[in-house]
């Protein structure tokens, strides 16, 4: 047992460090040295990642149902909960097109009304409409009501549960400029984290009057509050030096900026500009926003963050973990899978940070 522990939990260290690795240093915007927004493919390496958890999820509480009596399209929800989490990388996939196909393919558009957020919300409404698609295919005089609403309620549950926070994860990747995304995606799932072994350690030394024994009999109030105060206390580490490690001090090494006289065009004089066609104006202009990009100060996130962010992170992120022992309670069963020898299910790495990614994402898009 702690042999397969040791093992898988060396495993997914090496392949979750070298795909952040690859995320924050070879990541096809990088390598082109674009730090346009717009222009970004932030996240392309850590979708696989992120894709691999939120299908695992779905794999595992389609299974949990199923087994509890409720009928469930299992490689529906499966497919689902896939596409609505991975639907804010449609951002970074046009865009890494865009840089294989130069020409061919244009930048993903940066006044386009969908945006990123959008696609989380087009993907959840067709996923939800391709359910409703399945059982009108199906039904017939003989379709049992019940079990037709079962399936339709159990299916929407999958997808909305794991696909929604899981897309969240993937946009928070993309917020402001550079790895800044990155940073606040570590901090997040470090802080949500350190609340377990937080409360863990203050519920052994201190811990008397249960939290919630009918759904988890081990977990106790003076827990709780030991785990928010770990939070809060990591939420700062990672502020005060995270950030600044990934993103950088606070300004980027270029310096020099681009004429902004109003005889220029993108650094080029007006007088020049007769003789210049349409396609080397634009890719002037192009280098003269990625100048003035690369010049713009890096924000980081106030320390004070870790005073909102902490305490949210660990209440939400110990509600999710509640919320998977409720369904397996409900279920009747005691695991929620085994695809992790050792570890469990892929679900029990999952439960708090879905249950947390709301508030983090709420947290860093107010500050990005």
């Amino acid at each position: 047992m702690l042999a397969d522990r040791l093992r898988t939990s060396f495993v997914m260290i090496c392949v979750v460090a070298g795909l952040l690795f690859l995320d924050a240093c070879y990541s096809p915007s990088h390598l082109a040295g674009l730090t346009s927004h717009s222009q970004s493919t932030a996240g392309l390496y850590l979708l696989p990642l992120l894709l691999f958890f939120a299908l695992g999820t779905a794999w595992e509480l389609a299974g949990l149902l199923r087994g509890a009596g409720f009928p469930v399209h299992r490689l529906v929800a499966l497919m689902g909960a896939g596409i609505i989490a991975a639907s804010p990388g449609v951002v970074p996939i046009w865009n890494s097109i865009a840089l294989a196909l130069p020409g061919m393919v244009g930048f993903y558009p940066p006044g386009c009304p969908i945006g990123q957020m959008g696609w989380i919300a087009l993907a959840t409404t067709a996923c939800v409409s391709m359910l409703f698609l399945l059982e009108m295919k199906n039904f017939s005089a003989d379709s049992d009501s019940r079990e037709v609403l079962s399936r339709l309620s159990a299916g929407t549950m999958v997808l909305v549960y794991v696909g929604i926070p899981m897309a969240l994860l993937v946009a928070m990747r993309s917020l402001g400029n550079g790895n800044w995304g990155l940073a606040a995606l570590l901090t997040m799932i470090a802080t949500t984290k350190s609340t377990d072994a937080g409360a863990y350690f203050s519920g052994k030394a201190f811990g008397k009057r249960k939290l919630i024994p009918r759904l988890s009999p081990g977990k106790t109030w003076e827990g709780a509050i030991g785990g928010v105060i770990v939070a809060t206390i990591v939420a700062a580490i990672c502020l005060a030096f995270l950030f600044p490690a990934i993103v950088g001090s606070g300004t980027n090494a270029v310096s020099a900026e681009p004429d902004a006289s109003p005889t220029v065009f993108g650094g080029t004089a007006v007088g020049e500009i007769d003789s210049l066609d349409s396609k080397e104006l634009a890719s002037r202009d192009l280098a003269s926003q990625n100048l003035k990009a690369q010049s713009a100060p890096t924000e980081l996130p106030p320390l004070a963050l870790a005073l909102v962010l902490g305490p949210s992170l660990a209440i939400l992120g110990t509600l999710g973990d509640l919320a998977q022992s409720l369904v397996k309670r409900a279920c009747q069963a005691k695991d929620s899978g085994n695809l992790l020898p050792g570890l469990g299910g892929v679900w029990d790495v999952s439960d708090s940070l879905i249950f947390a990614s709301f508030p983090a994402f709420l947290c860093f898009v107010a500050v990005a």
